[in-house]
């Protein structure tokens, strides 16, 4: 039997609005492996929902809206599990820090990453491009990537990495090349192994976090015969300016703090490829960086903006 440790928070305990950030934060930055809401009565929340609401994944804009409309007259839970007990313990301290009320919930399971599993499936970037479970085949005559689901933040599912490899497709349909690239706070690896499988010649991968940089060797031998993975922890990187292409999916906190670095490792003329951010913090971002807009793509609550040196 395996041991997972739930988070819960009430949702009426919250605003509706942080609801998405909270989650987001609890993933990218906590590596949380599930999010999921529930009712204290989940009788109710059967009968409103269906089985929508237990299996993950992208949910469409009348779920999501339904579902901010039941947390705000409802008694109900947001759910954040954790596989790791020093993660939760560090989740815990954020928790505490901002002031959120929570109980913590111990689960014994043998199931819970094969039910997690049906959750994740085949996502299209575009009609040319998927990213695909790791324990799926890419169809024959398509071209994409396999992703293991561990512990970096990135496998597709979330609008923000979504966004970024949209906006990378986006910009090789333009016939755009970027021979080097950096992939700042890059968790699975997904952004940078993406962006090798479309051509990038030379890809570095920087994150905080050893985990993630287990997960995005695992990602990468996935993907690649050969080859070996340069994947720094922060502490090892260092900011020379070399880099085509930076792509920067991580929190607008974590935008505003590492801005110097991430600016200076593009070539003058450099694209920045930014996401992690909701659609109320693109303008603050925008002014701090004080680089032309190329882009800006929008889904859901989250924005990515394209910017040039």
């Amino acid at each position: 039997m395996k041991k997972y440790y739930i988070v819960n928070i009430d949702l009426t305990k919250i605003d509706p609005e942080d609801v998405e950030a909270l989650s987001y934060e609890a993933i990218s930055q906590y590596y949380a492996i599930g999010t999921s809401f529930y009712s204290i009565n989940e009788e109710e929340l059967d009968d409103q929902f269906g089985s929508e609401v237990l299996c993950g994944g992208n949910p469409d804009d009348t779920f999501i809206n339904a579902m901010e409309e039941f947390a705000q007259t409802r008694e109900g839970l947001l759910g954040i599990t954790f596989e790791k007990k020093d993660l939760l313990d560090r989740f815990i301290e954020f928790l505490d820090e901002i002031e959120v009320p929570y109980t913590i919930k111990v689960d014994e399971t043998e199931d819970w990453n094969v039910e997690w599993r049906k959750s994740f499936s085949t996502i299209e970037i575009d009609e040319s491009f998927l990213i695909v479970p790791s324990w799926e085949d890419i169809p024959e005559g398509q071209t994409g990537i396999k992703i293991y689901p561990g512990m970096g933040f990135g496998t597709g599912t979330h609008e923000t990495t979504f966004l970024c490899l949209k906006a990378y497709k986006d910009l090789i349909n333009q016939k755009k090349q970027f021979p080097s690239i950096l992939d700042f706070g890059a968790g699975s690896g997904i952004l940078g192994i993406a962006a090798q499988k479309m051509g990038a010649t030379k890809v570095d991968y920087v994150d905080v976090d050893a985990d993630a940089k287990t997960n995005a060797i695992q990602n990468y031998e996935l993907n690649f015969e050969t080859g070996k993975i340069n994947y720094l922890l922060r502490n090892e990187f260092k900011v020379n300016g070399q880099y085509d292409l930076v792509f920067a999916n991580i929190l607008e906190s974590v935008l505003t703090f590492e801005k110097d670095a991430i600016i200076n490792s593009l070539k003058n003329g450099g694209i920045l490829i930014l996401s992690g951010l909701l659609n109320n913090q693109v303008e603050n971002i925008k002014n701090l960086y004080q680089l032309e807009v190329v882009d800006h793509l929008v889904k859901n609550d989250w924005s990515c903006l394209v910017l040039k040196k």
